[in-house]
């Protein structure tokens, strides 16, 4: 570990969201150890150890607290010791930035808080589906898929080593596809369906999301 305190990691979230999800798993690929407390936004928004906005995840260490996801991946990948999750390419670092906010400014509504959360989620908690949100979610999904698909046959990210951006996508893609319309959509686009199966093979890709809650 680079960081000479060696304070242990504490890392807030919830087992059902996607970003806790991400940061998991980035902590699992980088090979770094954080203890981990569930705390539920929705359910005790004026719990200790949310975000300013009352948001997980959030990493500790000691007295430094980091909130925000991108912030955090960066953190563990360029603070600890493992395997870099960066490109050295200035080009394939970029595409790996801009796969990331492709996700997070058009894909993760759409995708994750109206298709799924909307529908198979709802439906797993026991709350009745929103077919118009859920519909309207899977239209606006078709040209994130496209553009991500795009950026997976160019081949600079998506299609190699693991890099953040793999990271960063693969929950979100692992709640997408827990749909069988998405999973369909996905299927439409070769080169992102294939880096898609290669992620869901990968061992913490299968564990870092929560199971479907049983009410």
């Amino acid at each position: 570990m680079r960081d000479p305190l060696i304070l242990p990691l504490i890392l807030t979230g919830w087992r059902h969201s996607i970003h806790t999800a991400i940061v998991r798993l980035t902590l699992a690929e980088k090979g770094v150890a954080a203890r981990f407390v569930e705390v539920d936004q929705f359910r005790t928004p004026d719990a200790a150890g949310l975000s300013p906005f009352g948001m997980v995840p959030v990493l500790r260490q000691g007295e430094f607290t980091l909130y925000e996801t991108g912030a955090i991946c960066r953190w563990i990948d360029e603070g600890f010791d493992g395997p870099a999750l960066q490109p050295g390419d200035p080009k394939a670092r970029a595409r790996m930035v801009q796969a990331i906010a492709i996700m997070d400014a058009h894909g993760f509504r759409p995708m994750l808080r109206d298709h799924y959360g909307a529908g198979v989620f709802a439906l797993a908690e026991g709350e009745p589906p929103d077919p118009a949100r859920v519909s309207a979610g899977l239209r606006a999904a078709m040209p994130v898929l496209a553009a991500l698909d795009g950026i997976a046959t160019e081949g600079l990210v998506l299609s190699g080593p693991l890099t953040l951006a793999d990271l960063h996508l693969a929950p979100m893609f692992a709640g997408f596809t827990r749909s069988p319309d998405g999973a369909a959509a996905v299927a439409a686009f070769p080169a992102l369906h294939n880096w898609w199966q290669r992620q869901a093979k990968r061992p913490h890709v299968a564990t870092c999301l929560a199971p479907l809650p049983d009410h």
